[in-house]
């Protein structure tokens, strides 16, 4: 009797996709060509369908490399892999903010804390 995978509704990070039992469908192979271009691009997709998870996944490519991308599309086809401090800085509810100074605020120490999360130095 075949297993029924499960549907990774509300799974945004990388690492549970992977190591749980979810339905998957590598299109990690097109990443290259995302990659590929230009330096700027802006992702427009309509609400739970991914934008958080593809980037967790790159971050996971750049902070760890191909580690768990073993067997993977993607698997050997980037060379620069690994290694870099990536800053995570999510604007998830600084709208709720009632005016512009505390909104700065609320928008200067999360940077702070994002860019002392990826290991840089902040003073």
């Amino acid at each position: 009797m075949a297993t029924i995978l499960q549907m990774p509704v509300g799974i945004n990070e990388w690492r549970q996709m992977r190591s749980g039992r979810f339905f998957f469908v590598d299109k990690t192979a097109q990443l290259r060509d995302l990659f590929l271009m230009g330096d700027k691009l802006f992702l427009t997709r309509p609400r739970r369908m991914g934008k958080t998870l593809l980037c967790d996944t790159l971050c996971e490519w750049f902070t760890h490399g191909s580690k768990s991308f073993a067997g993977l599309g993607i698997d050997g086809k980037l060379y620069e892999e690994g290694g870099y401090p990536v800053i995570n800085l999510s604007l998830y509810g600084l709208g709720d903010e009632s005016d512009a100074a505390s909104f700065e605020a609320s928008m200067c120490t999360r940077l702070i804390d994002a860019y002392d999360a990826a290991g840089f130095p902040v003073g």
